[in-house]
Parts: structure tokens; C-alpha cells; sequence
């Protein structure tokens, strides 16, 4: 996934149902990110720098074990601020 980080446009992203255990900081590369999907992996625990991805509106980690709980923390603090939306 390294030549990920430098599709700086990309607007939509779907990982579901890949087996992923973690997210790379450098995920919040990805700037115009508005939804990402990682329905059913495995991911745990998410970077900190996820909190930078300003166009974020929708990040589904449904299925994810642990990481559904943080998950559910980070879209009420984002709500909070108005930021973000669930789907």
C-alpha cells in the first residue's frame, strides 16, 4: 500500500474484507479522503493522525474487533465539533 500515501485526490477508498490489522499514520496523507471503508478486518487500534483527515465524513470500521469501540468515540467527538457523519 506505500503508493497509496502519494493519491492525495482520492475522494473514496474501500479495504473491506482484507484481513487488515493496522493503519499506517501516513493514511491522513490522503487529504481529500471524504469516506473510507474498512468494513471486516482486523484493526485494533487506530493512528492518531486519522484526527487530521479534515474531509473525512464517513469511516467504517464496522467488524473490527476492539477498534469498533475507539471507533465509536472518535464519531462522537467528531460530531461534537460537527465534522463528521456515521453511516
Amino acid at each position: 500500500m506505500p503508493r497509496l500515501w502519494h493519491l492525495t485526490n482520492v475522494t473514496r477508498l474501500t479495504l473491506a474484507h482484507n484481513r487488515i490489522v493496522e493503519i499506517p499514520s501516513a493514511m491522513a496523507n490522503l487529504e481529500n479522503m471524504e469516506i473510507l471503508n474498512l468494513f471486516n478486518n482486523s484493526i485494533e487500534e487506530l493512528p492518531l493522525s486519522i484526527s487530521t483527515m479534515r474531509k473525512l465524513r464517513i469511516l467504517n470500521l464496522v467488524r473490527n474487533g476492539r477498534c469498533e469501540h475507539q471507533y465509536n468515540l472518535m464519531v462522537w467527538a467528531a460530531a461534537a465539533g460537527g465534522t463528521a457523519a456515521v453511516e
